[in-house]
């Protein structure tokens, strides 16, 4: 795993760790004050929107579960073959997961290997690795600091709890979408952002972050038409306190995409300025609205080709319930990486609804759209095509026990990509799969 977790540290020597003032009319607890805390702007928070319904959610718990998922693949030689071949595939899929929830910490850990066998085509046999990690620490009262980790190694898109189609939703409007990935090619990414905020009075509050992710394939020979991304990038936002559960603020954002492929090598730079509107009522609701500038450009180093300013636009919604949890994001920005070679414009939006139908039975669906336009005049990148990428799913739980789960599910990619010969040959993918899973939960002290 390609961690970057000097990131963690990074912004530690800037904050003020000194014990701070109480205001009035806070209770005993010097760290649990949900009135007088403000949350940080989705724009820019490193947690992903809850993907879990209140009466789902767990703290402090060390989980473990194995889970045995034949599955129907209608397309296993895509980017390989314009008829398309299909294959049963038999997954076995070990999981663990850890909460730790304090006054102070709250950090959560999960871990998935794969290994994949098929019946046909034993070429598509394969072991991935999927790792998750998201915490928060409140140095003081004023002071706190959050980051996560994301690390996928795989050649597979569907099935697994951190794939392409299942990747959970947030609000920021990242410039390196991972969008345009081929459904049966090996390809690794990692991402790592660490964050601080502080909250010198009750209505308003400061923070600066850093980012820095890859994503990369291997074999680039097999990836004909796609590339390798390197991207990092620097944050800063104020947001005030208007009203009750109603902020108002500004966030900036600098990103820097190295691109590298088989025809060549390009750098952007991308910079965000972006005023916000945000409501937040407690845990459960958050609906955030940004619209303002944005100014890209594109080198072939150490020549800039080409340069422009664009408008950008985020629009997300998270509204986790008792019995029923949505999240949904919008987005329109200038973006780099994701697979693709050069700066693209890009329209994104993407869904999530999970609803627990009775006791033991519970629905999930969630679907996707990112559409890129050229967004270059270089003279080397001026005809490239434009393309989308379309992804859904849906899936049916049911619980035999407090150990034993099935699942059925399906999911489905669409890639439209002409310039890219290993995705044009046959962009179609569908699956369907059935499980069962034995889970074993402890819980664990404070």
């Amino acid at each position: 795993m390609k961690a970057k977790i000097v990131l963690y540290l990074a912004l530690l020597p800037a904050l003020p760790i000194c014990a701070q003032v109480a205001p009035a009319g806070i209770g005993d607890n010097p760290y649990v004050d949900e009135a007088y805390r403000m949350p940080i702007p989705p724009l820019v928070d490193a947690k992903p929107f809850p993907m879990l319904s209140m009466s789902e959610e767990r703290e402090n718990y060390l989980q473990a579960s194995l889970r045995v998922e034949p599955a129907y693949t209608d397309n296993v030689l895509s980017g390989n073959s314009a008829k398309p071949q299909s294959d049963t595939s038999y997954s076995v899929l070990p999981y663990l997961s850890f909460d730790h929830t304090s006054a102070r910490l709250h950090l959560n850990w999960n871990y998935a290997p794969d290994m994949q066998a098929y019946e046909k085509i034993s070429a598509r046999n394969s072991l991935s690795q999927y790792a998750v990690m998201n915490g928060e620490y409140r140095l003081t009262r004023h002071t706190t600091f959050s980051f996560s980790e994301n690390f996928v190694k795989s050649d597979n898109v569907f099935g697994q709890p951190f794939n392409l189609l299942g990747q959970p939703t947030t609000g920021a409007s990242t410039e390196s979408p991972t969008d345009v990935v081929a459904p049966f090619i090996e390809h690794e990414s990692n991402s790592a952002r660490v964050e601080a905020s502080y909250q010198p009075t009750r209505n308003a509050l400061i923070g600066v972050g850093a980012e820095s992710s890859l994503f990369e394939y291997p074999n680039l020979n097999q990836a004909k038409g796609l590339g390798n991304s390197d991207t990092i990038s620097e944050s800063a936002f104020y947001s005030r306190r208007l009203r009750g559960n109603q902020y108002a603020g500004l966030t900036y954002e600098h990103t820097k995409v190295m691109e590298s492929s088989s025809t060549g090598d390009v750098t952007i730079r991308i910079h965000n300025l972006l005023p916000f509107y945000m409501l937040s009522i407690g845990k459960g609701v958050s609906f955030t609205v940004s619209s303002g500038p944005q100014y890209y450009q594109e080198y072939y180093w150490p020549v800039v080709m080409s340069a422009a300013w664009s408008p950008s636009a985020t629009v997300s919604l998270s509204w986790q319930m008792i019995r029923t949890n949505i999240a949904v994001t919008g987005s329109r920005s200038v973006t780099g990486g994701g697979g693709l070679l050069g700066e693209y414009e890009t329209d994104a939006g993407n869904a999530m609804l999970r609803q627990r139908l009775s006791r033991n039975w519970f629905v999930q669906t969630s679907g996707g759209y990112i559409d890129r336009k050229n967004a270059s005049n270089s003279l080397f990148m001026a005809n490239r095509e434009l393309g989308h990428t379309v992804t859904s799913s849906i899936s049916i739980d049911h619980t035999l026990s407090g150990r034993i789960t099935t699942r059925l599910g399906y999911e489905r990619e669409h890639l439209n990509y002409s310039q890219v010969s290993v995705i044009a040959i046959d962009p179609d993918v569908n699956r369907v799969s059935f499980s069962i899973s034995y889970q074993l939960r402890r819980s664990i002290g404070r």
